[in-house]
């Protein structure tokens, strides 16, 4: 199985910490030698070596998904960070008048490995300046706007060898969004010094990811990687090559209850980037207080009232086995791991329910969990219930 890389503001509590274990060990390892890079340093020493040969060039998005790999690499070189990949950090998900997501300002340098002092970092106050805002930040629509107008690769990745005489769209927009953020993440050259950098390359290697169908060809395949060991262009551009691939778009809710109405609802609401999604990743997790033998209902696409209203698939007003779901327009999740007071469930969803998911770029997905005592006939108990939704291309 691929590893997964997810949206940072996706990562759960326990994904997060072992992430920011991870950093914290390789910036306290001893420094070795850039052309090897193990420790933090290292890797900021040797982006820093290297940044004048592709900056501006072809080789930018190539290179960059091979430093990407190996920082990920010396992340998970560890057994107790065997399973961490590099999340990123979408642009399309940012407020540009907010502050970072919380994984990169919660605390301060010292008690978070993903936070710097404002020497690396403009202070919000600057950054939310709206001339800031409409001089570098690339957002959803900023994006899409540039997409329809990128016909080529040359268009999008960068033409040429020669540094800053052929920087590609995508650059320009990674460009922006380096000075955005500001200060030490400016100086694109030593940037590598902000943790975020790795999870604004991430998004940059995601964008590149998600389209594809953009490509070097020819003798550009054979162009060789500074520093990289005589890897080529031609080792990187394949998807299917790729040890790891992009959970394009997740949200993970955190638990949440109510009271006696037994009676739950999920809305998932998250900004899409503009690419075609083949399938889509449902998994679901409910909880029923107190644990007792109860129906469940689960309601795909449904808010509260029509949940209520509703009628099972089959005409019936009340449920014949102990656990039912309407998902998918009645039939079970598959996966589904029924006990005593609660369920596991993952399901895929169709390119046709994904379609109807995704219109206008946006999800939003009601889940509505009914509980019921066993006559069938009455709400009972509170629920919690975590939910994800994944969105592949």
């Amino acid at each position: 199985m691929k590893r997964q890389r997810k949206n940072v503001n996706a990562l759960c509590p326990a994904e997060l910490d072992r992430y920011r274990a991870a950093i914290l060990r390789l910036k306290n390892m001893p420094d070795g030698t850039a052309s090897t890079p193990q420790s933090y340093n290292d890797f900021t020493t040797f982006h820093f070596r290297n940044c004048g040969k592709i900056h501006g060039t072809r080789l930018f998005l190539p290179w960059h998904r091979a430093l990407v790999d190996q920082f990920e690499n010396a992340l998970r070189s560890d057994a107790s960070t065997a399973d961490v990949t590099v999340p990123y950090w979408s642009w399309f998900d940012q407020d540009p008048t907010a502050d970072l997501p919380h994984a990169f300002i919660d605390g301060n340098d010292v008690t978070n490995p993903l936070n710097v002092n404002a020497v690396l970092r403009y202070c919000p106050d600057q950054r939310t300046q709206s001339s800031v805002i409409s001089g570098f930040f690339w957002g959803l629509s900023r994006w899409t706007a540039t997409l329809n107008q990128i016909s080529s690769w040359d268009d999008f990745g960068g033409v040429g060898l020669k540094t800053q005489m052929g920087t590609g769209k995508l650059e320009q927009a990674h460009n922006n969004m380096h000075a955005w953020v500001g200060q030490g993440m400016a100086f694109v050259a030593s940037s590598p010094k902000d943790p975020i950098f790795w999870s604004h390359h991430s998004f940059v290697d995601y964008l590149w990811w998600t389209n594809s169908n953009f490509q070097p060809s020819g003798n550009q395949l054979n162009d060789r990687l500074p520093g990289m060991g005589g890897l080529t262009t031609g080792a990187v551009v394949n998807n299917s090559d790729l040890d790891y691939e992009y959970v394009v778009s997740s949200d993970k809710l955190p638990v949440e209850s109510v009271g006696s109405e037994g009676a739950l609802v999920l809305e998932m609401r998250r900004n899409l980037p503009p690419v075609k999604y083949r399938v889509a990743r449902l998994t679901l997790s409910v909880r029923h207080h107190p644990s007792e033998l109860s129906s469940m209902r689960i309601c795909w696409g449904q808010d509260l009232e029509q949940a209520k209203s509703g009628r099972l698939p089959d005409g019936k007003d009340e449920f014949d086995t102990m656990m039912a779901t309407s998902l998918h327009g009645g039939a079970p999740m598959p996966g589904m791991e029924m006990h005593m007071g609660g369920f596991n469930q993952t399901a895929w969803l169709s390119p046709a329910e994904v379609d109807g998911l995704t219109s206008r770029n946006r999800a939003v997905v009601p889940i509505t969990i009914l509980t019921f005592d066993l006559t069938r006939r009455r709400l009972q108990g509170h629920v919690e219930a975590a939910a994800e939704l994944a969105f592949l291309p």
